[in-house]
């Protein structure tokens, strides 16, 4: 496959692309039956569909940071009531957003040990503050 990919690189003429296409989309293989576009249309748009599927997948993997303030949420929620998502995708990260629960704790602050775990609110803060 490598060789294909590198002869239809290295090729200028179109009739030979065109057969390394073909070579390329069949899996090496000549068939005897005429191609139907249709068939070929309809696989190539669930192979995009599963590409998108694994990107946004890979992409919830990330890493996020905590939203304390809610300032993601309300900024969300004013996208999604003034326009509609482009794609499938969108929307479903829009839900994921707007419906999940912002946490109320920051992240926990570790002094020495993990028995001296403490989580402090903005109140807490404060009042040490003042």
């Amino acid at each position: 496959m490598s060789k294909l990919f590198d002869a239809y690189d290295d090729t200028k003429d179109t009739l030979s692309k065109c057969a390394i296409s073909y070579l390329l989309k069949n899996d090496c293989k000549v068939s005897e039956i005429e191609e139907d576009p249709d068939g070929f249309a309809h696989r190539i748009e669930r192979k995009r569909e599963q590409i998108e599927q694994l990107e946004a997948k890979l992409n919830a993997r990330l890493p996020k940071g905590r939203d304390l303030k809610g300032e993601e949420f309300f900024k969300i929620l004013e996208i999604a009531t003034h326009q509609i998502s482009e794609n499938v995708i969108q929307a479903r990260e829009w839900d994921a957003k707007i419906l999940t629960r912002p946490a109320s704790l920051p992240y926990p602050i570790i002094y020495g040990s993990p028995e001296e775990v403490r989580h402090y609110s903005h109140a807490d803060l404060d009042t040490r503050r003042g």
